[in-house]
């Protein structure tokens, strides 16, 4: 028997890339690149495995939120929010 692998008409192809995979130049490539407001951190906390809630800061104020995603408001330092947030977890 005589093999010939490196002669095999069926090769694999390049895949094509559609134009969503090759954004025009210049133009934002993904997330919230070019606009007007970026997206805050936002940080979670957690005792174990159970949340507790979360908060994020933009730079001037802090925002706590409860486990369920609820405002509890804006706090001038991040101990105050924090402890707003584990307030909210024991009630």
């Amino acid at each position: 028997m005589d093999y010939h692998h490196h002669e095999s008409k069926y090769k694999p192809q390049p895949r094509r890339r559609s134009g969503k995979d090759n954004p025009p130049r210049g133009g934002p490539k993904c997330g919230n690149a070019g606009s007007a407001k970026p997206t805050a951190a936002t940080f979670a906390i957690y005792a174990g495995r159970d949340r507790l809630g979360s908060y994020c800061h933009d730079g001037t104020a802090f925002e706590a939120f409860d486990r369920r995603g609820r405002s509890l408001g804006l706090f001038g330092t991040q101990r105050e929010c924090l402890d707003a947030i584990e307030r909210e977890a024991k009630s």
